[in-house]
């Protein structure tokens, strides 16, 4: 009897040890699982009690003469260990990887160079600013004493002393949403010994960004330039001792709406010109009859493409109308269009600026004169490979009003280029040299203006320089016994915060 006992435990002894066993290892053995997990664990399954299993397959349960087991105790299933060798654990659905965004597209020629000495550290000697609010503002006043060769700018012009003083105050405003900034220079130049010829000049920007959604924008801009015209200019009357004075007003406004990669620009322009002043050889005002007094509005349409973040070509569209204020002028009233193709590069601090080729017209109202019309270079270029380096190419084209008889006016074009170089943390120095050519239409009348300047600047503290300039310039033109050249050297000192 005890041996039958025995042998009727025994299946159940071996199912219990098998169990433990496999929850031990994470293996599941066939015939030892229920219905559901909760059969393992004690428990029940959702669709009812687990059947028990018959001892005699290897199944947990009773033997038919043993009496009813108590209930088993509840299991606590623990986290399912590492997987034994041989087996595959199930493997979590990946994430998609969203796509990267395409690195801009630098030519090896621009990258920055790692040889750069002030690369890792601050400029010492750089303005500071001073804080007025949400601005920061850069005040400068430059002082500087010379000698001319020419006073006049003329064949001819008598030498001699020549003082300037120029302030300055740049305005950047220091917002996290739109920006409005500006920039107001002016010099006067006075020359002792010809008191004639001391002149001010003043050149006031201001600019704005308004940021009315992520890819909108609204651009404007407003500016006055005063000056007074070249003693060769060919409008200047044969009498005249001291040119005419100009001012010009201008104002712009540009909106913009970019979609993915491509934005699509409408701006107007309007540049108001004024003459007055002046007087001839014998002291008595020029007539200043406002018969070149003009306003230029442009309309232009630009579709620009981005490449890469870095280079976004552009095709631009423009319209023009001229409007002379005097009524005898009237006939010289011009309509015109022009067409062009550029390129806006943004490689960060390295290369910047925005270049365009292309062609433009004006046709006077006046069928008798000819009208303006020729190849445009417009734009401006920075190129800094290092902190110590800085190249800039500036280039613009013209068209500008004259009286000459026969003449709709005049095609005048300028190329410059500028180097600004750090010898060390006090010693920088710079170099410009700059070509203007213009040509007369209808008349057999062409001007050349070739200038260079030079610099040396000495920095004694950030707001304390001292300077060193050298200017040189070559007037040549068609009509004979107009060339010149002049010569200035002058010293002084810059002060700013």
């Amino acid at each position: 009897m005890a041996n039958r006992s025995f042998l009727l435990a025994l299946p159940v002894l071996i199912g219990g040890l098998a169990t433990a066993v496999a929850q031990q290892g994470g293996v599941t053995i066939p015939g030892l699982r229920g219905n559901s997990d909760t059969a393992l664990a004690g428990g029940t399954a959702a669709s009812g009690p687990a059947a028990p299993a018959d001892p005699f397959t290897g199944g947990l349960g009773t033997a038919p003469d043993a009496p009813a087991a108590a209930p088993a105790r509840p299991v606590r299933r623990a986290a399912a260990p590492p997987p034994a060798s041989g087996r595959v654990a199930p493997v979590a659905a990946a994430r998609p990887l969203e796509p990267m965004a395409p690195a801009p597209v630098v030519p090896p020629g621009l990258r920055q160079q790692v040889e750069d000495p002030l690369a890792e550290t601050e400029d010492p000697y750089r303005p500071v600013g001073l804080r007025a609010g949400t601005y920061v503002l850069l005040p400068a006043i430059e002082a500087t004493a010379g000698y001319t060769s020419n006073i006049e700018g003329r064949r001819g012009g008598q030498a001699g002393p020549v003082f300037t003083v120029a302030p300055e105050l740049r305005g950047r405003s220091d917002w996290s949403r739109h920006a409005l900034d500006f920039d107001l220079r002016g010099a006067w130049t006075d020359y002792p010994t010809a008191q004639d010829y001391s002149k001010p000049t003043v050149s006031a920007t201001v600019s704005g960004r308004v940021d009315i959604a992520e890819e909108m924008r609204l651009d404007l801009r407003a500016g006055y330039a005063f000056d007074r015209q070249a003693g060769t200019s060919a409008d200047n009357p044969r009498d005249t001792a001291v040119p005419e004075n100009i001012e010009t007003l201008t104002g712009s406004a540009g909106f913009t709406r970019s979609v993915g990669v491509v934005a699509l620009t409408l701006r107007g322009d309007v540049t108001d010109t004024r003459y007055s002043g002046g007087t001839t050889t014998s002291g008595a005002p020029l007539p200043g009859d406002g018969s070149r007094d003009n306003t230029l509005a442009t309309g232009a349409v630009r579709v620009g493409y981005a490449v890469s973040p870095a280079f976004k070509p552009y095709a631009e569209l423009q319209v023009t109308r001229r409007v002379y204020a005097d009524a005898a002028s009237a006939g010289r009233d011009a309509d015109g269009y022009g067409l062009r193709g550029g390129v806006e590069i943004d490689t960060g601090p390295i290369l910047k600026g925005d270049f365009a080729l292309g062609w433009s017209t004006e046709r006077p109202a006046d069928r008798a004169l000819d009208a303006l019309s020729g190849l445009t270079v417009d734009g401006s270029l920075v190129w800094s490979p290092t902190r110590l380096t800085k190249v800039t190419l500036t280039a613009k084209t013209a068209f500008e009003a004259t009286t000459l008889a026969g003449s709709p006016g005049s095609v005048a074009r300028s190329l410059g280029v500028k180097g600004e170089q750090s010898f060390t943390r006090e010693l920088a120095g710079e170099a410009e040299l700059v070509d203007l050519d213009r040509r007369y239409e209808g008349v057999d009348r062409r001007e050349n203006t070739l200038s260079a300047n030079a610099a040396l600047i000495v920095k004694v503290t950030p707001q304390w320089q001292n300077v060193v300039r050298v200017g040189w310039s070559r007037f040549t033109t068609s009509a004979p016994g107009e060339n010149y050249q002049a010569l200035t050297v002058g010293a002084g000192v810059r002060l700013q915060q």
